[in-house]
């Protein structure tokens, strides 16, 4: 097959490591890959690496109506109204993309919708099958005209998967889709470059309680929560280290310096491989309060031989099995956050106990082998539908 990989152009995050790990994948399992992404992009640059054909999908997109001299019609673009900018912007890029993927043409495409509906338009128009992956829940928008174009988009897709449980049933409580419409494939990583044998002398406190979080520095990701966990606290012996950047990270740091952690917690960067941190440490923590789709880091704590601490946010709960593999709190909780730290702190051999248990269960659930198998049958069954029949 030749599969084509959509997705919008946003930061790195889960969806972009998620995107390439499936188009390896994809590529080792000896099919063809293009990618459609953002020129400039770091998920661009690493698949131009990999030998991955990339297409440039992103234009600067003009929401004036063109008359047929290229001059615009309507130079007071600012006195229309934003349902009409909405539309035809929408429309403009139905076109382009439809070209895009015409000159380009995959024989199935993938489209990590994330926010970019009118894609799966595009691919109808082209007769090309599509699967859509939502990565996040349904989220709903305060304009009438989004929240159609979020129902109504949803059907041109051949078929649908969701990373967890939590974000099939907000679509469906919107969309209202046949059950068969939809698959379930939880993200995956490579179980192989996590050793998992992390010993039990090594989980002993001692001297320090070590945290980690891998996470970008965004609202949703609920880190001021976890630094002020800290304080509460008020233990010199645990200490923090924060993985990855964001539009967050002034402000963040500049609680750190209010709170007088400079010595506990620190900012490491984006970091590409973390294992380094992950084997030093004694716990990962995730805190998120919104828009959570999965957590593909909490993955590799988990196969790192770590034990969790995660918010109850969406997802997070279906791949955190609370006491079994960590704990799980409430989300927006600094309290709680202290509390599941003290009980890690003061019981070393459970945290021995929830690491390998997490192990285990990233090993059965959560494999970059399972993930990719799974979701190229799809791939084959769709395209297989969609095969014109003589």
């Amino acid at each position: 097959m030749r599969i084509g990989y959509f997705i919008p152009a946003e930061p790195w995050g889960g969806a972009e490591i998620y995107t390439f790990n499936m188009m390896r994948g994809s590529k080792d399992a000896g099919h063809k890959v293009v990618l459609f992404g953002a020129e400039g992009s770091r998920l661009f640059e690493l698949a131009g690496k990999e030998g991955i054909e990339c297409v440039s999908w992103t234009s600067a997109i003009n929401l004036e109506v063109k008359g047929a001299s290229g001059k615009s019609r309507f130079r007071l673009t600012g006195l229309l109204p934003a349902w009409f900018k909405l539309l035809a912007g929408s429309v403009k890029e139905i076109l382009h993309l439809r070209g895009i993927f015409s000159r380009n043409r995959p024989g199935v495409m993938y489209v990590n919708v994330s926010g970019y509906e009118v894609a799966g338009i595009a691919c109808r128009l082209c007769r090309i099958p599509a699967l859509g992956m939502y990565h996040n829940a349904y989220i709903r928008r305060d304009s009438f005209l989004r929240r159609f174009l979020d129902r109504k988009t949803i059907i041109f897709y051949d078929h649908l998967i969701g990373p967890s449980r939590y974000s099939i049933d907000s679509w469906n409580a919107q969309v209202r889709l046949p059950p068969e419409r939809w698959s379930l494939i939880p993200h995956g990583i490579d179980i192989s470059v996590f050793s998992g044998s992390v010993s039990e002398k090594q989980r002993q406190v001692g001297d320090g309680f070590r945290l980690v979080s891998v996470s970008r520095l965004d609202p949703m990701k609920g880190i001021d929560y976890l630094i002020r966990a800290l304080k509460m606290m008020n233990d010199p012996r645990i200490s923090l280290d924060i993985l990855g950047e964001g539009s967050e990270e002034a402000r963040l740091k500049e609680l750190v310096r209010e709170l007088g952690l400079e010595e506990r917690v620190r900012f490491r960067g984006f970091i590409s491989d973390p294992r380094a941190y992950l084997d030093k440490a004694h716990c990962f923590v995730l805190a998120s309060v919104f828009l959570e789709s999965f957590g593909m880091a909490l993955v590799e704590a988990m196969a790192s031989g770590l034990p969790v601490v995660t918010s109850d946010f969406g997802p997070l709960e279906e791949v955190n099995i609370h006491g079994a593999t960590g704990l799980v709190v409430p989300a927006g909780n600094s309290g709680a956050l202290a509390q599941a730290f003290r009980q890690l702190m003061d019981d070393p051999a459970f945290c021995v106990k929830m690491g390998k248990a997490g192990r285990e269960r990233a090993v059965v659930y959560f494999s970059k082998d399972r993930m990719v198998n799974e979701t190229l049958a799809l791939c084959g069954r769709v395209l297989k539908i969609n095969k014109p029949q003589y």
